[in-house]
């Protein structure tokens, strides 16, 4: 009795795992049969036909790559560019690589979210012009590929210099090559990866943008896929994309590149010596050099540009991100990308914090005072880092400074930018507690990335989460981007705790973040503002 109920049992478990399995085993089923049609258009080194008359170049190799890993089947359709794109918007194309994106197209096709490459073109003449001078093509005969953005850029390019040429129209580019080779025509516009122009005079070079994987509509579920092992790649050591690119595009060492080799060997070589043989060197250099910083300090080189954090639901500002600026002696203003190394690699960061927290401290009260803040209790933040954090008389200072100012209690805001590893997070406890009894604020910057991750929430006392521009970006087409924010946006509104969306670009970005349901779910971008001085502040208008 007992083995024939084991076996009942037995089968009943089978046909219940039988059962499960048959959707997923009829979708693959599905998707194997079907046979993709791809739009081939002679393009070397991008498509072409070998010396065995089969399809090959970088494009025809990236698909052989997603077939091995999607196992997708396709068959191609050869045609001129602008037939494909035409066949493409009919639906009897289902995929074209190498294709630009415009706002046109984009309302017709579907494109991967990720790139596949950047093409670059030259602008080739029978004539003997010199590089750049493009007023010479002035009334040449020009051809240009039909429906292809390249030659539609360069076109409009020209046309807006005034310079006009004779217009001759293609169907594709290696027709294109051809006339001018033939001499038919004076110049064209070609890749500049094909060596059979190079006894050509190449007097421009430029590029329209990336070019995408698209789709035609209905293909949606496609992309996805296409979408989903393109972020794979890139997210592998060895980017398989990459790989293929470099087999087409990688660059020889010439003779001139071995010399400038050899030449930064020698230079290397001797700066060593140098540096071994001088060793008071380094520290003469390190005493100049916060002498420099210091100096900029007095005399305020150093400025804060704003940016505002809005409240997207009510439209109320309430707060600024204090970002650090340098103005060189020609008065140009430099972003921290130029300088900040410098300030760090001589342990001055600490110091600059201090003069930054002091800054928007004279900053706050003249911006509180400007008409068209519609929220005078908003709060301004400033980057810290962890070395920040574990300097006990940073904060030490900082308490002082905020408790001699008299200032107002979650009126400064301190972001942790720097990524910091899970077993240094107590060692900061005590200089969090410590700023937060003297009512300053804490962030979490780039929440979501590296260290920075739910094991801080727990460990941490903080007051708002920043959330990585990694999200943001895809939000509009990445159903999973949107499903990552709105958990962490829930995480953050069980501890009641503010999260604000770094990066938001894009009225299509606002109006999701927007409707998400967290009233305090905040918006920091480019959406509102870019970065300003301080009195560009006074004509913020939401």
């Amino acid at each position: 009795m007992k083995k024939e109920l084991k076996n009942i049992g037995t089968i009943f478990l089978l046909t219940c795992m039988l059962i499960l399995s048959m959707p997923m085993n009829l979708y693959a089923q599905n998707e194997t049969n079907k046979t993709l049609k791809v739009g081939f258009y002679n393009y070397e080194p991008y498509y072409y036909m070998n010396k065995d008359g089969k399809p090959d170049g970088f494009y025809n190799d990236l698909l052989e790559l997603l077939k091995r890993d999607l196992g997708i089947e396709y068959e191609y359709m050869m045609l001129d560019v602008s037939k494909c794109i035409e066949r493409l918007e009919t639906g009897e194309i289902d995929l074209l690589l190498g294709i630009h994106k415009t706002p046109d197209r984009e309302q017709k096709f579907i494109y991967t979210d990720h790139y596949i490459d950047v093409e670059k073109y030259g602008i080739y003449t029978n004539k003997d012009i010199d590089y750049g001078k493009l007023q010479e093509l002035e009334n040449l005969r020009f051809a240009f590929v039909e429906n292809e953005e390249n030659s539609n850029w360069i076109y409009e390019f020209l046309q807006e210099k005034n310079i006009n040429t004779e217009p001759v129209n293609t169907t594709n580019y290696e027709e294109a090559k051809q006339m001018l080779l033939d001499e038919t025509v004076d110049a064209i516009t070609y890749t500049i990866t094909d060596s059979s122009l190079k006894n050509k005079n190449k007097i421009y070079e430029y590029s329209a943008g990336p070019v995408y994987i698209a789709a035609s509509k209905g293909n949606e579920e496609l992309i996805l896929k296409i979408n989903n092992v393109l972020e794979e790649y890139s997210r592998t050591s060895k980017n398989p994309l990459e790989e293929i690119k470099g087999s087409y595009f990688g660059k020889s060492i010439n003779k001139d590149t071995i010399m400038i080799m050899s030449l930064t060997i020698v230079l290397l070589i001797g700066i060593v010596m140098f540096m071994v043989l001088n060793r008071i060197y380094p520290i003469i250099k390190n005493r100049i050099v916060i002498a420099k910083i210091r100096s900029r300090m007095i005399k305020n080189k150093y400025m804060l540009y704003y940016q505002p954090i809005i409240d997207p639901k009510k439209g109320v500002l309430v707060g600024f991100e204090a970002l650090l600026r340098l103005r060189d002696s020609k008065g140009n203003v430099l972003s921290p990308y130029l300088f900040i190394k410098e300030i760090e690699e001589n342990n001055m960061m600490s110091e600059v914090s201090i003069w930054i927290l002091k800054k928007i401290i004279s900053d706050y009260k003249k911006i509180q005072s400007y008409n068209n803040i519609n929220n005078k209790e908003f709060y301004i933040s400033m980057n810290v880092s962890a070395k920040d954090l574990e300097n006990k008389e940073f904060i030490n200072k900082a308490v002082e400074i905020i408790k001699n100012n008299k200032i107002p209690r979650s009126t400064i805001c301190m972001e942790i930018v720097e990524s910091m590893k899970i077993n240094n997070l107590s060692n900061m406890k005590d200089a969090i507690d410590k700023l937060h009894e003297s009512g300053i604020k804490i962030a979490i910057d780039d929440f979501g990335v590296e260290h920075s991750n739910l094991d801080t929430i727990e460990k941490l006392k903080f007051d708002i989460l920043k959330l990585d521009k990694y999200f943001i970006d895809g939000v509009e087409t990445s159903k999973t981007r949107r499903e990552i924010i709105e958990l962490i946006s829930r995480l953050s509104a069980t501890q009641d705790k503010v999260i604000i969306a770094e990066g938001v670009e894009t009225e299509g970005q606002r109006q999701i973040i927007k409707n998400m349901e967290n009233q305090k779910l905040y918006i920091q971008g480019y959406v509102y503002s870019k970065p300003i001085c301080i009195e560009e502040v006074n004509n913020i208008s939401l």
